[in-house]
């Protein structure tokens, strides 16, 4: 009795890891070329950064176009407003009708939770996928992907099984989480 529900654990354990391979990849890069020719993706991001000693909790309101990305603060009350544009080559900083350029350097270099955004965005559209799992999750089963989108870091992707539609991500750098992104209210088209 012990051997087979020991057989059984195993083979569980082997569908689940191994419903990636190559079907799961190609889905996930159909996926991706249909969300590089949408028009708009917009979602909710629930972020969760690490800062050393501490975390900082914001809610993003999070939009792509074909030429810019934004990301604006909706939680906490006190930062409600700010609004980071990545625009062609440059970023802005905007709030209340007042606007900053900061260069590019906010989409790649330091990673705050504005910045993460467009690598974000990037993933879901055009990122290398190195490979797939699926895991057991709140929601049920899903579709996990580590995703390249830098050198510098390390970007795990969690979507719905069966619509891959995102519903989690994990940026990391040198095995530490930086931001974790848990993603609501996605629609593309």
């Amino acid at each position: 009795m012990k051997r087979a529900a020991l057989s059984a654990l195993m083979i569980t354990a082997l569908l689940l890891t191994g419903c990636g391979g190559a079907e799961t990849e190609e889905r996930l890069e159909r996926r991706q070329a249909e969300l590089a020719a949408a028009e708009e993706i917009s979602f909710t991001a629930h972020i969760t950064a690490n800062l050393g000693d501490e975390a900082f909790l914001c809610t993003l309101a999070c939009c792509a176009t074909q030429e810019t990305v934004m990301a604006e603060v909706t939680e906490p009350e006190m930062l409600a407003g700010i609004r980071a544009v990545l625009q062609g080559g440059d970023a802005l900083l905007q709030y209340d009708g007042v606007e900053l350029v900061i260069g590019a350097g906010l989409a790649q270099s330091a990673v705050n939770p504005m910045a993460a955004v467009p690598l974000f965005f990037d993933a879901l559209r055009t990122g290398y996928v190195q490979r797939t799992w699926s895991e057991q999750g709140e929601q049920g089963v899903l579709t996990a992907a580590e995703i390249y989108v830098s050198d510098d870091y390390a970007l795990t992707m969690y979507f719905e099984a069966e619509t891959l539609i995102p519903v989690y991500a994990v940026l990391a750098a040198d095995g530490e989480t930086l931001i974790s992104c848990e993603i609501q209210s996605f629609v593309s088209g």
